[in-house]
């Protein structure tokens, strides 16, 4: 049996083309994984290139030193030497005129002015009356009671250079004071002199004794 050929469709065919671009590559990142993530999960599982970039190993660091300047060095030896200088200066300035460093402390301190001294004054003493004790005649009476008192007195002013001395007996005899009697004109000294010696006993003035009597004191 003859097959009958097919008769072909008139209709044309259509073809759609579309571009198909190609993806694009993925490129992976480096991974970042937290010292403590690597440390506290033992499954997870990091490229050894991850950990070498993040802990490197001490002998690939590099250590930098610092550089130093060539000009600070420079400066800092040239301030050296001129803060030396000026200590030096100001040590033999001060060594070799000291004077003037003493008057820039004072133009610069307080300037302090004295005060007035006051003088004591002079204590004006008195002349000692000079006595001549040769001319007065003396004349111890005794008035106590007790035996040789006179004569005890007598011996006692001895010293004083008088004109003479004479012992006695007063008419009492229950004194308990000494008591000097002068002729008018006889110098105060005189009983001053008499009561220095006799500074066992209480001596007092008495009155003054008339002219008519035979001795002066």
């Amino acid at each position: 049996m003859n097959k009958k050929p097919t008769e072909s469709s008139s209709e044309p065919i259509k073809l759609t083309v579309s571009e198909v671009q190609p993806e694009e590559s993925l490129v992976e990142e480096p991974l970042v994984v937290p010292e403590e993530a690597v440390a506290g999960d033992p499954n997870l599982v990091v490229p050894k290139s991850d950990v070498d970039d993040l802990f490197p190993s001490p002998d690939k660091m590099e250590i930098q030193k610092p550089k130093r300047s060539p000009k600070g060095g420079f400066w800092g030896f040239v301030g050296g030497l001129l803060i030396g200088g000026l200590a030096i200066g100001g040590i033999f300035g001060f060594i070799i005129n000291p004077k003037s460093a003493g008057n820039r402390r004072e133009v610069n301190g307080v300037i302090s002015v004295p005060t007035s001294v006051v003088e004591p004054t002079p204590e004006v003493t008195e002349a000692v009356e000079e006595v001549d004790y040769s001319q007065y005649s003396v004349k111890v009476l005794n008035g106590s009671g007790v035996d040789g008192a006179a004569a005890s007195v007598k011996e006692l002013i001895k010293e004083i250079a008088f004109k003479s001395v004479q012992t006695g007996n007063a008419s009492v005899s229950n004194l308990k004071e000494t008591t000097v009697q002068f002729k008018a004109g006889v110098p105060v000294a005189v009983f001053e002199k008499v009561s220095q010696l006799l500074v066992k006993y209480t001596v007092v003035e008495g009155d003054a004794l008339e002219d008519s009597a035979g001795v002066d004191i």
